[in-house]
């Protein structure tokens, strides 16, 4: 005797949702919809089920934060230590594969950054044009001198 396969469930339509967004989120998604040949309500379904998991996650650790807040701080520290160790992980992966040049020039860019040095200070712009001064002459606006 053949055991009987469940039929699979039949597929659930989508709700519709009205979210609302920042224009630059709305280009970015509008983006990734031409890139992938979809719609943009398509693009930002498809994002928010890939990333289920991790709304989930938070959900769950926010929810406990509320009751137990350093147990809370704990699971994070421990979730930023364990992502940190995926990235070394992936990093030596991508090394050991040939491309150990790129990696490690990246690396070095990376850390020879002086904005990442916690040491350096960061100084804001000479001017509120971003720090470009214009060298010579100014121009005359005729002010009458």
């Amino acid at each position: 005797m053949m055991p009987q396969m469940k039929p699979s469930p039949t597929p659930i339509k989508p709700l519709r949702v009205t979210v609302p967004v920042t224009l630059e989120v709305l280009e970015a998604f509008q983006e990734l919809a031409n890139v992938t040949g979809t719609s943009t309500g398509k693009a930002m379904g498809d994002w928010l089920s890939d990333t289920l998991e991790g709304v989930q996650t938070m959900q769950k650790l926010l929810s406990k934060a509320r009751q137990a807040p350093k147990q809370a701080v704990r699971e994070l520290n421990a979730y930023a230590l364990g992502l940190a160790d995926l990235s070394q992980e992936l990093l030596d992966q991508v090394m050991k594969k040939g491309d150990a040049g790129s990696a490690v020039t990246l690396l070095r860019s990376a850390s020879a950054d002086p904005a990442s040095d916690p040491q350096t200070p960061l100084t804001p712009p000479s001017s509120n044009t971003g720090g470009k001064v214009t060298k010579g002459k100014k121009k005359d606006h005729g002010g009458g001198r």
